[in-house]
């Protein structure tokens, strides 16, 4: 059987989009999909605190690195002086590097790309989607205590919440392009439309949080004053925010891998707030 081993890197965001694709790629071709998930100080957590792969998925399987691995299937990169890529391009048969820009496919749909079809093992590191993927709890299973406290939090929700996402910390093109003022005509809009709408904020920014605190009282919910990316707890209050997001009616956001990946998770409109693609919707 064909083998393909992926190496999602990035944040959350990043990563569960190339697993999606990497999964819908090979159920559609018939290719048994190996997942390295790597701790790194940008996603400090173990996939398993998060989530698990559905017993039916066949031929998937995903683990944890181990030592051997961070010297022969890692991300090579600068702090590894680029030793594990001299291992991975005599392990398989083909090796793709998001940061190398070479690669493309002939077609977004699985079934019909024909690109790595010469291959019988191919491994590829990316933060990025290459394929289409169907809604992603198709494959994915929360742990308990993620969905347990996702469960707790939408309590809180009344019969229309929207979802607001505000990144600024890592993330250049919203800090520049999403400025706070669009998410306040936003939530005054839906307010005009409906004075009961609640707004679940999910930001990195504790000032912006407190902002928005302070003009909208306690139609604002939230589950934190701080998402640390280099901590377990900081990834899984992050986990939780991606899965709220998912089940509000709505989500208000800059352009972010993350808060589009929680749309996609139960095919939530997304609208995007940038200045120069103003209310565009995805």
């Amino acid at each position: 059987m064909r083998t393909f081993t992926l190496v999602p890197v990035g944040g959350l965001g990043n990563r569960l989009h190339a697993i999606s694709s990497a999964i819908s790629y090979c159920q559609k071709k018939d290719i048994f999909l190996t997942i390295l998930w790597f701790k790194d100080k940008g996603l400090n957590c173990n996939y398993k605190e998060l989530f698990s792969i559905i017993p039916s998925i066949q031929n998937v399987a995903i683990q944890d690195n181990g030592w051997l691995d961070l010297l022969l299937r890692d991300n090579p990169r600068k702090r590894n002086f680029y030793i594990p890529r001299f291992f991975e391009k005599r392990m398989y048969e083909k090796c793709i590097y998001y940061y190398d820009d070479d690669f493309h496919v002939h077609d977004s749909n699985p079934e019909l790309d024909d690109t790595l079809d010469g291959y019988d093992s191919v491994y590829m590191v990316t933060c990025s989607d290459y394929w289409q993927f169907p809604v992603p709890n198709n494959w994915m299973k929360v742990t308990d205590e993620i969905e347990n406290r996702v469960l707790t939090v939408e309590k809180e929700f009344g019969e229309n919440t929207i979802g607001v996402h505000i990144r600024r910390t890592d993330n250049w093109n919203t800090i520049k392009n999403s400025p706070l003022s669009l998410y306040t005509d936003a939530i005054d809009a839906e307010i005009s439309r409906d004075s009961s709408v609640r707004v679940f904020l999910a930001t990195d920014s504790l000032e912006e949080k407190e902002k928005l605190r302070t003009m909208y009282g306690n139609r604002i919910i939230t589950i934190t004053d701080g998402t640390r990316r280099d901590t377990e707890n900081g990834i899984k209050d992050a986990f939780v925010e991606m899965c709220l997001l998912a089940n509000t009616n709505r989500i208000y956001a800059g352009f972010s891998s993350f808060s589009i990946y929680a749309s996609k998770m139960r095919n939530t409109e997304f609208v995007l707030l940038d200045l120069n693609k103003k209310g565009v919707h995805k």
